[in-house]
C-alpha cells in the first residue's frame, strides 16, 4: 500500500505540472508531448504509464485533461488473492482570457444600399452584438468600437478632440493619414493629424449636400468608441446609412487604433466624464497583457476606391471669393470672384467686372473653409474661378484637391493589417456580396484564410455569428 501510494502521488504530481504547461495559451508543443515530458522528468515512462490527453480549445481558452494508470503487481496482497493494484493520477487545467476588445469596421459606402445589403448588415451585426456582451454583465469584459467607413471616417467631436488633430473647420471630424500611418497600430494623442477637408469634389451644386462632402458631417457617421451598452450600440448599427466611396484601409486604421494601448488616456478622460464605463479603466491594455483578447472585424461590400483630400493652399485662410451676405448665397447675384492680376471683381449675375464686389459693402470675404461649405469646387471652378482668371474647370479643381486610389488605400490596407496582426491582433474581415472586387485586400487582411469570409446576401448573418462563436470560445479560466 505504501509504494502504491509513492507511485500515485509521484504520477499525480507528474500530471499536474504538465497539464499546467500544456494549458498555457502561450504554448507551442503539442499538449501530448508537453505532458510526457513532464512525466519523463518524473522518471516515468508515459507509455507504460498510459498517459491520455484530451485538449479542448479556442480562440481564447485552452483546456488539458490528463489521465494515467500504472498496474503494480503486489508484494504480499497477491496472498489475499490481489495480485495487481493500479495507481491513478488526473489532472485538469484551463487557461481563459477574462477581457475582450473588439472594433467593428463596417462599411456604408453607396453600394451598401444594392441587394438589401445594410439590412442585412444590420440585423447580422445587432445580433453579433447580442451574442459577444454578456447579458447582464459576468467576469468577462467585453467592449466594442463601432467604426462605419466610406469615403472617410468621421470620429465624431468628441473622439477627435482628445486628437491632435488641425482645427481650419468645425463642420467635420475626419483626418487625412499620411501613408506612413498605416505602417503603425497606434494614433497618439500628440501626433499632428490633419483635419479632412469640408469639400464636395463630385458635383456641380450650389450649395453642396452633406451626402456629397468627402467627410459626412451627420452622427450617424459617427464612431461609437468602447461601449458595452447593448442599446446604445444597436441604436448606432440600426442608424446606419449607405453613401460615398469605400475606404477600407481609414477604416481598419481607426479600427486599430481604439484597440491600441496609446488611447488609454482617452478612455480614462472618457471614464471621468461619464462616457465610458468604469469597467475599461486601463483600456486599451497593452498587447502584451495577459488574459485580453484584441478582435478586429473588418466587413465591405466591394473594392478600395478614390479618397480625396484639399491641397494645402485651399484649406485655410481667406479665399478670393465674396458673398452678399443679404443673400442666400443660392442666387446668382450673391457671389463674386477677386482677381489679383487685374485687380478686379468678377460679378457671376451679369457676368462684368468690377472695382468691387457684388453687394459692395454688404459682401463678406469668405474663409475657404466658408467657401467649400457653400460651393461645391466644381461651381466654384466653372462658375467664378475660369471667369475671372482664366484657365479651366479642370484645372483649378485639380490645383484645389488631389486623391488617392485604389492601388494605394489597397497598399495602405495591407499594411496596417499586418501592423494589427505583428501586435497580436485577431483579424476577421468579410466580403459581402464584392463579385471578387476586393476579395484579394480583404483575404490579405485577416489573420489567416480561416478569418476570411466571403458571403452572399444572407449568409453574413452566418459570418457574424461564425465570430461570435469564436470570440466566445476564448473566456478561458485560469
Amino acid at each position: 500500500a505504501i509504494r502504491h501510494e509513492t507511485k500515485r502521488a509521484q504520477i499525480q504530481y507528474s500530471i499536474d505540472r504538465g497539464v499546467l504547461a500544456a494549458a498555457d495559451l502561450e504554448q507551442s508543443m503539442d499538449a501530448q508531448a508537453v505532458v510526457n515530458s513532464y512525466m519523463e522528468v518524473g522518471g516515468l515512462d508515459p507509455t507504460a504509464h498510459n498517459v491520455q490527453v484530451v485538449v479542448d480549445e479556442g480562440l481564447n481558452y485552452r483546456r488539458i485533461d490528463a489521465t494515467s494508470d500504472y498496474p503494480m503487481d503486489t508484494l504480499f496482497m497477491n496472498l489475499m488473492g490481489v495480485n495487481t493494484l493500479t495507481a491513478k493520477g488526473q489532472g485538469a487545467a484551463e487557461e481563459r482570457i477574462m477581457d475582450i476588445e473588439i472594433s467593428l469596421v463596417l462599411d456604408v459606402s453607396g453600394s451598401m444600399n444594392g441587394n438589401n445589403r445594410l439590412t442585412l448588415l444590420k440585423n447580422a451585426a445587432s445580433d453579433f452584438i447580442d451574442a459577444v456582451i454578456p447579458t447582464g454583465g459576468t467576469e468577462e469584459e467585453v467592449s466594442v468600437s463601432i467604426i462605419p467607413f466610406a469615403t472617410q471616417v468621421n470620429a465624431g467631436p468628441n473622439l477627435l478632440s482628445h486628437y491632435n488633430a488641425t482645427s481650419e473647420h468645425s463642420y467635420s471630424d475626419c483626418v487625412d493619414f499620411n501613408t506612413s500611418d498605416f505602417n503603425s497600430s497606434a494614433v497618439t494623442t500628440t501626433q499632428s493629424l490633419q483635419r479632412t477637408g469640408h469639400f464636395d469634389p463630385w458635383n456641380s451644386n450650389r450649395p453642396p449636400s452633406d451626402w456629397n462632402m468627402v467627410c459626412h458631417p451627420a452622427t450617424h457617421r459617427h464612431i461609437l468608441p468602447w461601449s458595452q451598452d447593448k442599446t446604445a450600440l444597436k441604436a448606432v448599427i440600426n442608424g446606419l446609412q449607405a453613401g460615398g466611396n469605400t475606404s477600407i484601409d481609414i477604416g481598419t486604421k481607426w479600427g486599430t487604433a481604439l484597440l491600441d494601448p496609446s488611447a488609454q488616456s482617452i478612455v480614462t478622460s472618457k471614464i471621468n466624464a461619464g462616457t465610458v464605463h468604469a469597467d475599461f479603466a486601463g483600456r486599451p491594455y497593452s498587447h502584451s497583457q495577459e488574459n485580453v483578447l484584441k478582435v478586429l472585424v473588418v466587413m465591405s461590400d466591394g473594392q478600395n476606391t478614390s479618397q480625396y483630400y484639399l491641397k494645402s493652399g485651399y484649406r485655410s485662410g481667406l479665399s478670393h471669393s465674396w458673398l452678399d451676405v443679404n443673400g442666400s448665397g443660392t442666387s446668382d447675384d450673391d457671389w463674386s470672384q477677386y482677381d489679383t492680376y487685374y485687380n478686379d471683381y468678377y460679378h457671376y449675375d451679369n457676368n462684368r467686372y468690377y472695382t468691387y464686389p457684388d453687394g459692395g459693402s454688404n459682401a463678406v470675404r469668405l474663409t475657404y473653409p466658408q467657401l467649400w461649405d457653400r460651393l461645391s469646387v466644381k461651381w466654384w471652378a466653372s462658375k467664378l474661378k475660369t471667369k475671372a482668371s482664366g484657365g479651366s474647370t479642370s484645372g483649378w479643381t485639380s490645383a484645389v484637391y488631389g486623391s488617392h486610389g485604389g492601388s494605394t488605400k489597397n497598399t495602405r490596407t495591407s499594411a496596417i493589417c499586418t501592423a494589427a496582426k505583428d501586435q497580436g491582433i485577431l483579424v476577421f474581415s468579410i466580403g459581402m456580396e464584392t463579385y471578387g472586387q476586393g476579395d484579394a485586400t480583404l483575404l490579405d487582411c485577416a489573420s489567416s484564410p480561416a478569418h476570411f469570409f466571403d458571403v452572399d446576401g444572407i449568409e453574413i448573418s452566418e459570418a457574424f455569428n461564425a465570430i461570435a462563436a469564436k470570440i466566445n470560445q476564448l473566456k478561458l479560466i485560469q
